[in-house]
């Protein structure tokens, strides 16, 4: 490997450029598919992974440009938080009861299932921790994990996986439930951004009930961990 390639490789730039370029890839194929299996960010993940692996890149080379991607996640994640609220506050303030309810027993029951399946399967301290904070936000689930020293990779990867999964089966589970509020608090507690967007084009109620499902569930998620942690230990 020569040097400009070296530089090349190991700028920032080329795993931003990467990213980028492989999860518009994504967003053109679902535009001409319209399969949920052609999620974008699906699509991204496994043509950066094979590029990768095709070239024999080290991770290293594009971790340069991620680690930047990851930095910029928490500030925007928030942002998208607050913004939902903001916009579904009377939609919340007319449904409260029915609305938190769902959603905090939503998440603790996600959290709940995940620890006592990650026991039974005797999973390794590290992953299982890292599966915990899963059904949140990228930035909630590593500000959880920052807390208690977990790994931060496996926390992405266990979350966007949850995303992505959820935005994909997420047509096949909410053709057994009529009401669209239902729909969009099941896909927003379960998976986060990732199906907020997909409920978003199921409709216009479904993406709004999604996003608020979203932020309470991430509220909710930061202190069922820490209880949860502390009635354990």
């Amino acid at each position: 490997m020569n040097n400009t390639i070296h530089n090349i490789l190991f700028s920032p730039f080329f795993g931003i450029v990467l990213s980028l370029a492989t999860y518009l890839i994504g967003k053109y194929l679902f535009q001409k598919t319209k399969s949920i299996f052609c999620n974008p960010l699906l699509i991204g993940i496994i043509l950066s992974i094979t590029f990768l692996m095709t070239l024999n890149i080290p991770f290293e080379a594009y971790d340069k440009g991620g680690t930047i991607l990851k930095m910029l996640i928490s500030p925007i994640e928030s942002i998208i938080i607050g913004i939902a609220l903001y916009e579904q506050i009377q939609i919340l303030k007319k449904n409260w009861f029915p609305i938190v309810v769902s959603t905090v027993v939503g998440s603790a029951f996600a959290i709940t299932i995940v620890f006592i399946l990650g026991k039974f399967s005797k999973l390794s301290s590290d992953l299982f921790y890292a599966t915990l904070p899963k059904s949140v936000t990228t930035a909630i689930a590593l500000d959880i994990g920052s807390k208690f020293g977990w790994d931060s990779s496996l926390i992405t990867m266990m979350t966007v996986t949850t995303g992505v999964i959820g935005a994909v089966i997420a047509p096949f589970v909410v053709k057994f439930i009529k009401s669209p509020v239902a729909k969009g608090l099941g896909i927003g507690t379960a998976s986060h951004a990732v199906g907020m967007a997909k409920a978003i084009e199921m409709g216009e109620i479904e993406g709004a009930m999604s996003g608020l499902a979203l932020s309470l569930a991430a509220i909710s998620t930061s202190f069922v961990i820490p209880i949860l942690l502390l009635l354990i230990n």
